[in-house]
């Protein structure tokens, strides 16, 4: 452990990585991904069907918002909630675009059209004017087959596809989810090209300066694949939630940092794959991604969760809702008492 930082575990509900349900051993999650609207009543999701849909929290209905063949990824509420940005591409091999849902007409409309780069984590700023992004320059054949992009940067574009900025030119291998913060600020988590280097957490200030803030510069990182990825921050402002295999190799636990605080703590985990952590209004629960079952590939299939500060953490939904969003029904039966430590 690091010195003069004191990883808390509140509640651990670990479950090891075991063989594949039958049910799930075709099923493909790795195009899930969630947000929670500003109110923390809706959730948006992408499913594995490459569609996007509306899940009501409190009464776990779903919506279709888009049937297309193209697959649509990363979607992310606007400040009001009236709007959805989301990343979109034709086929495996082609780039991703970034496009804007309106939710009152269900119109949709292009914001960035370069074939040349691809383009994923939209997010609105908190005016609600621009979205900041995820930028790839460079599509390459990986060793082992196929295609890949890299050479990530964070950018950002007017809501009308003008005004393209790059705020980054670190060429990342690999860039997670980026938060604008109403000062001007950007957090957001990436991976170097140095492929011994874990993804860590930085701030981008309004003059394009990036500071690490999780690990503190000159931390050991062995045995450590992600400090920090995925994060999102807390409706204080200073409240900033993650995932981290910091205190067991690829073992993803939700993290909480708070402001200023050399500490973090990590709060209740339902499995080894957890993503996308987002806070409720409230500030005190975190709904996230769990994954608490794998397919024939041993990658991971995902149900919903919550799991408040103090670690007690509840199923909101099963991997059916991500699988068959339309034919998706909530499971009646009473949820057991779920906290623990590991």
């Amino acid at each position: 452990m690091t010195p003069g930082i004191h990883l808390l575990m509140i509640a651990s509900l670990a479950l090891e990585l075991g063989c594949p349900s039958v049910e799930n051993a075709g099923v493909e999650h790795n195009n899930v991904c969630i947000d929670l609207s500003p109110d923390g009543k809706t959730l948006v999701f992408s499913s594995a069907d490459g569609d996007l849909y509306l899940f009501g929290i409190s009464s776990s209905t779903t919506t279709r918002l888009t049937e297309t063949d193209r697959t649509e990824s990363y979607p992310s509420f606007s400040p009001d909630g009236k709007q959805i940005t989301f990343a979109a591409k034709d086929n495996d091999s082609a780039s991703s675009k970034i496009f804007v849902l309106n939710l009152g007409d269900h119109s949709i409309n292009a914001v960035t059209e370069d074939n040349k780069q691809s383009d994923i984590l939209p997010r609105f700023t908190p005016d609600g004017k621009r979205i900041v992004f995820a930028r790839a320059n460079r599509h390459r054949p990986k060793r082992l087959g196929g295609w890949t992009w890299d050479m990530w940067d964070v950018c950002s574009i007017g809501t009308d596809g003008t005004g393209l900025t790059r705020l980054t030119e670190e060429s990342y291998y690999q860039l997670y989810r980026i938060v604008p913060m109403a000062d001007g600020t950007f957090v957001y988590a990436a991976d170097t090209m140095g492929l011994n280097n874990p993804a860590a957490l930085y701030t981008l200030s309004p003059n394009n300066k990036s500071t690490q803030i999780i690990p503190e510069p000159g931390a050991n990182n062995a045995n450590v694949n992600a400090w920090a990825s995925d994060p999102m921050v807390g409706p204080d402002g200073e409240t900033m939630t993650f995932c981290s295999d910091r205190t067991k190799p690829f073992w993803y636990d939700v993290g909480v940092k708070k402001g200023d605080a050399k500490s973090e703590f990590l709060v209740g985990s339902k499995s080894r794959y957890n993503r996308y952590p987002d806070f409720f209004p409230d500030g005190e629960r975190i709904v996230f991604l769990a994954g608490t079952d794998f397919n024939a590939g041993s990658r991971p299939i995902y149900s919903l969760w919550e799991v408040s500060l103090s670690g007690q953490a509840k199923e909101l939904a099963t991997s059916d809702l991500f699988t068959n969003p339309t034919n998706w029904l909530a499971p009646k039966r009473t949820e057991p008492d779920m906290h623990g430590t590991r």
